[in-house]
């Protein structure tokens, strides 16, 4: 009887013994996995603060996993009186091996700078604050052996909206000339601000926080559609139309960069600043 009895205390006690080491090996490895994958590390890289110092956008460094893990570098906006949370007011992620810089045009637009020395990045971006309050431009840096040029370039909200057409599918079978008519347009409309282009079904739309002009590519020609507030007398004018009693649509046919005169710009800075 007492035979038996042994026997069944020291099962009992090496069933127990195993289950706590079980219990404590999956404890441990439980904890591994926890500081592996779930632990963030944020790192500052910089505060840009808007020039009426009311708000600061943050470039950081959020990563975390450890070697296979995951690292992003992110730009978030908050007020100068609230403390910095990386889970609030995220505007931009990228890869955290993109060069990123923040500026600021006036007090209610941020222009994010990005480079990705060639490579392709994955990329989260937004067109406006949490609060709607903050316009989001963003400019990246073209590559192209030892030249870079800044290209402005919608964020996503905005490029959903274009129905998958690009600005480039705007000069395909064209002349070299119209690309070239067409950037000259962009480098003085960009004298005045920030312009995004923003590509339609039938032309490309360019846009301070609303369009201000729209370009129709031809073969060899461009077909520019300027805004304004009143009626433009020109025999460059070839159509107008009056869309409202203060809104004037005018078509100008462009056939060089040459056309892009003083005439033309003084016409695209008013409707620049009336779409402001």
């Amino acid at each position: 009887m007492w035979k038996q009895i042994r026997y069944f205390v020291a099962g009992a006690l090496s069933f127990l013994v195993v289950y706590g080491c079980l219990w404590l090996l999956g404890f441990l490895l439980e904890k591994s996995f926890d500081n592996m994958f779930k632990g963030n590390d944020i790192v500052m890289v910089s505060d840009t603060p808007s020039p009426n110092h009311k708000l600061i956008a943050t470039t950081y460094v959020n990563s975390g996993g450890g070697a296979a893990g995951w690292c992003y570098k992110d730009v978030s906006l908050r007020k100068t009186s609230e403390a910095f949370d990386a889970k609030k007011g995220q505007l931009f992620s990228t890869d955290c091996q993109t060069d990123v810089e923040v500026t600021w045009q006036g007090d209610d637009t941020a222009i994010i700078k990005y480079s990705t020395n060639g490579i392709s990045a994955s990329l989260t971006q937004k067109s406006l604050s949490e609060d709607k309050a903050i316009r989001v431009l963003y400019q990246k840096n073209e590559h192209n052996g030892s030249k870079n040029r800044l290209v402005f370039v919608a964020p996503e909200e905005v490029m959903m909206n274009t129905n998958g057409f690009t600005v480039e599918a705007h000069f395909a079978g064209k002349e070299a000339a119209t690309r070239k008519i067409y950037e000259s347009l962009l480098k003085t409309s960009r004298k005045f601000g920030s312009v995004i282009e923003d590509p339609k079904k039938t032309s490309i739309h360019l846009v301070n926080k609303t369009a201000f002009a729209g370009v129709a590519t031809r073969k060899s020609a461009i077909i520019l559609t300027i805004k304004s507030d009143r009626q433009l007398t020109s025999p460059r004018i070839h159509k107008s139309e009056q869309t409202s009693a203060s809104r004037f649509h005018h078509e100008v046919r462009l056939t060089s960069p040459a056309n892009v005169d003083a005439e033309l710009t003084r016409w695209l800075k008013a409707a620049y600043q009336l779409s402001s």
